[in-house]
This record gives structure tokens, C-alpha cells and sequence, in this order.
């Protein structure tokens, strides 16, 4: 079994939640390759995708959104789960989120129903992101302070790992443990 676990992101937080489901999937036997979408080449010999991308003003980046283009046909009839990650304000604390229950889609990026109409996916997660002021320029953190956003690593380890590891149950039918 051989997954593709792929993330645009713009500064590193987007990227880690990829490599921690990779992660997560390699430990319950699935051969990996975890690539950003711009070096996804070929799914032909993927029984399976987790597509990903930070959110910024409502809409994934625009990376992920040419890979679902130009690959919709073969994404559409393949095993597809979707993420996205960029929420600051406003969620739970990350201790909070109980690894069974993700955040409340009503923080999905507004593109959500055409990337699932053109992968036919599973399913889509949201994760809280992580964003540090050593990342961003002064103009970015006016605008993190007007719109409320709180600075900080807000990734919840555990849901994202529990998620993972339902990906992996339902690719090869066996349960593999949570570490927290």
C-alpha cells in the first residue's frame, strides 16, 4: 500500500501537519511519500491521497488547488482525504480538542465544495495552525491583532495524529495505537 501525503503551505505550520500524518502512517505499515503538490508528478502508483493547505483569507493555497485541477479525474476515483489548517482565534485550546472530535467545519476554507466535488473525498479536517511573529512582517501582525488572531503554535498533536491513524484503519482495516 503506498499513500501521497501532500500540503501547500505558506510558513512551515501546514507542512507539519503533513509530516506528522506521514509519520502516523508509516508507523502502521503504509509505504509513504509526503511532497508538496508543485513536485507531485504522477498518482499512479498511490492507492490513496491526503491532500492539505493552509487557509488564508478563506481559500487554500493555490498550490494545493492546481494539484486537485490537474489531477481531479484520477483523484475522483481513489481513496481522498482533505485538511486544512490556518484557524488562530477562536478554537479550543489545544489540550482541549479531544482527538475524536475535530473543530467544527465552519472554519473550512470557502473552496471546501469544489474540492470535494472534484476529489469525491472522504473527508475534510481542520486543525488550528501555528503562526509566529518571527514569520510574519509588521503588516501582517496589525492584521493579526485587528482580526483578534492569536500568535502561537495552536496544533493539536493528538487529533492530528488519531486522525491519521483512522486514515491508516480504513486503508489497511487495522488499528494502530495513539502515542500523545
Amino acid at each position: 500500500m503506498r499513500v501521497l501525503v501532500t500540503a501547500a503551505s505558506r510558513h512551515g505550520s501546514t507542512w507539519g501537519i503533513a509530516t506528522a500524518i506521514a509519520g502516523t502512517l508509516q508507523d502502521s505499515g503504509i509505504d509513504v511519500d509526503l511532497l508538496v503538490p508543485d513536485d507531485v508528478m504522477t498518482l499512479e502508483d498511490y492507492d490513496g491521497v491526503v491532500i492539505g493547505s493552509a487557509v488564508y483569507a478563506g481559500h487554500w493555497q493555490a498550490e494545493a488547488r492546481r494539484l486537485v485541477d490537474r489531477y481531479h479525474d484520477v483523484l475522483s476515483g481513489m481513496p481522498v482525504w482533505l485538511f486544512s489548517s490556518g484557524p488562530l482565534s477562536d478554537v479550543p485550546e489545544t489540550d482541549d480538542i479531544p482527538a475524536e472530535q475535530p473543530i467544527d467545519d465552519h472554519w473550512a476554507p470557502d473552496d471546501l465544495p469544489m474540492l470535494f466535488e472534484q476529489t469525491l473525498a472522504r473527508e475534510h479536517r481542520v486543525f488550528p495552525g501555528r503562526l509566529d511573529t518571527a514569520d510574519v512582517g509588521i503588516p501582517t501582525r496589525v492584521l493579526m491583532r485587528l482580526l483578534h488572531q492569536q500568535m502561537g503554535d495552536h496544533r493539536p498533536w493528538t487529533a492530528i495524529r488519531a486522525w491519521a491513524n483512522e486514515i491508516a484503519a480504513e486503508l489497511t482495516h487495522a488499528r494502530v495505537p495513539v502515542e500523545a
